[in-house]
């Protein structure tokens, strides 16, 4: 859903909400196979259940201008994510009946092992960006981006991303005139931007503590074991964005009144802090 309000002309703000809920089951069920070379004396039934959640809103507020031959558009706003899931997986044994219908963990002689989790990440992002014009032949643009993801530790949440672009269209210039009837556009553009990638496991900075472990060589009345609890392997406390920064070079050329056209880039990418 979304709604949009001009407050004045050249001037709109918007916002826009989206909803997405799903869950679904996996089950599968080995009966007893009593066959000679197919043993099976035990039911099991294997059970996944997943339920996840995601909303998403943007809002913005735009500006378009027009003063002669000069063409201003600004733009700002900012977005909000959050994602969530829970997932429980169990298996049961000792079955009554093979029938399906009870081919159900509630049916089960045996609960084997269950084990339930949950994962959730959010991300916070503000934006803004600044085109200009002049005469449709003088073009830039200037973009920046502020993102924030709970999959990072506090001091490594944000990143920023600067971008940046400048065209110039030498078909609007006076001196190609005599051309322009066959050759009707020419183009030539630069850009430099960087992009951030936060698509790595959840709570990878959070150190995570083993607990229940068991150690034979200590026992209680020559029977019960020691139990202890450890720090699993180092943890990635500086983790961050990825950041990706690309450089274009391009050229777009139309001919005979646009029946011809030709785009050409050349692309360098240079990536940072990459995340494994």
């Amino acid at each position: 859903v979304y709604a949009e309000w001009e407050i004045i002309k050249g001037l709109t703000a918007k916002t826009d909400f989206g909803y997405d809920w799903s869950q679904w089951q996996e089950k599968e069920y080995t009966p007893v196979i009593p066959e000679a070379g197919r043993p099976n004396s035990v039911a099991e039934l294997t059970q996944q259940d997943w339920q996840s959640t995601r909303w998403i809103n943007t809002t913005t507020l735009k500006y378009d201008g027009k003063w002669g031959r000069h063409k201003l558009m600004a733009l700002g706003g900012w977005t909000f994510e959050n994602y969530s899931m829970n997932f429980t997986n169990m298996r049961g044994s000792n079955f009554a009946s093979d029938d399906e219908s009870q081919r159900f963990m509630d049916c089960a002689g045996t609960i084997n092992w269950i084990l339930t989790g949950r994962k959730e990440w959010a991300l916070m992002s503000a934006f803004t960006r600044f085109d200009y014009s002049y005469a449709d032949r003088y073009l830039f643009s200037v973009n920046f981006r502020a993102d924030g993801s709970s999959k990072f530790s506090k001091n490594n949440r944000w990143g920023y991303f600067p971008s940046g672009s400048v065209g110039w269209r030498i078909s609007q210039e006076n001196f190609w005139e005599p051309m322009r009837q066959w050759w009707n556009n020419a183009k030539i553009r630069f850009s430099i931007g960087s992009l951030g990638n936060q698509q790595v496991s959840d709570y990878l900075f959070v150190q995570k503590i083993n607990t229940n472990l068991t150690n034979g060589d200590f026992t209680f009345n020559g029977t019960d074991k020691l139990t202890y609890a450890r720090e699993d392997a180092p943890v990635a406390s500086d983790l961050t964005w990825e950041k990706v920064t690309t450089y274009d070079w391009g050229v777009d050329l139309a001919f005979l009144n646009n029946r011809l056209t030709f785009s050409g880039d050349y692309y360098a990418r240079n990536p940072t802090d990459m995340t494994m």
